[in-house]
Formats: structure tokens, sequence, C-alpha cells
């Protein structure tokens, strides 16, 4: 029976290692994406769809992890394993993440200036319109 449900923990973990890596290659596409200033609407878009899908996967595996953790067994070699390939994708799509928000900020930061000045010569154009019907 623990076996079974080692082994069952192992198969969630890994379940949600896979969605992790895929998170991952999205945020890898997301980076390199905004060092070049392009569109990330639809790689955000899967990004969060397999975030939820990651996160779905963690709720319907914790009572199994649970039940793993109260048996106070001594995890197998496969079992470390997986939870060492999980903490460690999940890391680095932590770090992706967070350097794509760098990315993110300094280019809004980069646009500021230019939004500001474009609002500027709107609100000049619009009140020469005004002034030229009077």
């Amino acid at each position: 029976m623990l076996e079974a449900l080692e082994q069952r923990v192992t198969a969630s973990l890994e379940a949600q290692t896979a969605r992790y890596r895929a998170s991952r290659e999205v945020a890898q596409r997301i980076s390199a994406a905004l060092a070049l200033r392009e569109d990330i609407t639809d790689e955000m878009a899967r990004l969060s769809e397999l975030m939820e899908q990651a996160a779905a996967a963690a709720a319907e595996a914790s009572s199994l992890q649970e039940s793993w953790r109260q048996a106070g067994r001594t995890a197998s070699p496969q079992l470390k394993a997986a939870v060492d390939a999980h903490t460690r994708v999940l890391r680095e799509l932590i770090d992706l993440v967070q350097q794509s928000e760098q990315a993110a900020l300094s280019a809004r930061d980069a646009l500021r200036p230019q939004l500001d000045n474009a609002a500027r010569d709107r609100k000049a154009i619009d009140r020469y319109g005004q002034a030229a019907k009077l």
C-alpha cells in the first residue's frame, strides 16, 4: 500500500514538473521577446494557462502528499529524484519570471518619456484644433 502511495506521489510530482517545464519554455520565449521588444500577449496567455494547470495538479496531489507524509516513511531514490527535479525546474521558472518582470519594467520605463511626449503633443493638437474652430 505504501509503495503504491509513494508511486502515486512520485507520478503527481512528475506531472507537475512537466507543467513547470512547459511553463519554463514559455517564460524563456517571453524573456527573449521582451529583449527584442516584441509582443508577448500570446505567450503570457499560455503561461497563465500552464500555471493554472500546475496549480490544479498541485491541489489534487496535496492529499496524496499529506497521506505519504503521515506514513512517516523515508523517500525512495525515485521520489527524491522527482522532488529534486521539481524543485530545480520550479526555481528556474521563478528566476525566468523575475527576469522577465525586470525586462518588462525596464521597457515600460524606457517608453514612459515617449508616451509623455506623445500625450503632450496630442493635447497641443487638440487645443490648436479647438482654437482654430473659434
